[in-house]
């Protein structure tokens, strides 16, 4: 956690903007970092990132999943870990598997994460903004990554993507 606090300092003292994914066209730097949490387990410690963020200025996207297999939005600790990065200034989204609507057809994706984004703005009592990211993409990537998904806003698509350098741990 302390390098991670270091890794931050540095970047904001290299004159990095930290942005959310709807503040993108008003970036007045071209040293912007789009810097977001896939949560997939143990969404309680997403906390200890988000209070080093938040000590430092900067706001990020906590991405979660409606219907994971490691944890429930509505358990009261996730809940209260959602209310808390929220309060903390964090933006919540929606982490999207593609995966559970195995029957799906592709094209009926974009009312999918409609639902779900609807459905995690009910469970979390929270304004859901439009941008998804969609869990394990590689799964699918000649779908997504560096693509458009006609009806979907999503964190791979060619304005984040590649504008962007994208790192991943």
């Amino acid at each position: 956690l302390e390098h991670y606090r270091e890794i931050l300092q540095t970047a904001k003292s290299n004159g990095y903007e930290f942005l959310l994914f709807d503040e993108v066209e008003e970036a007045t730097s071209e040293r912007s970092c789009l810097l977001r949490h896939d949560i997939d387990y143990t969404p309680e410690k997403a906390t200890q990132f988000g209070k080093i963020e938040a000590d430092l200025g900067i706001r990020c996207t906590y991405f979660f999943q409606v219907a994971a297999w490691t944890y429930n939005v509505r358990e009261q600790k996730c809940y209260e870990t959602i209310q808390e990065l929220n309060e903390m200034g964090h933006q919540i989204a929606l982490h999207f598997d593609v995966t559970w609507g195995k029957d799906a057809e592709w094209n009926e994706l974009p009312d999918m994460c409609s639902y779900e984004r609807n459905l995690l703005a009910l469970l979390t009592d929270k304004d859901i903004p439009e941008i998804v990211s969609f869990h394990n993409p590689h799964t699918y990537k000649e779908k997504v990554l560096n693509k458009e998904v006609a009806g979907i806003r999503h964190t791979y698509e060619p304005r984040y993507f590649s504008k962007y350098k994208y790192l991943s741990d």
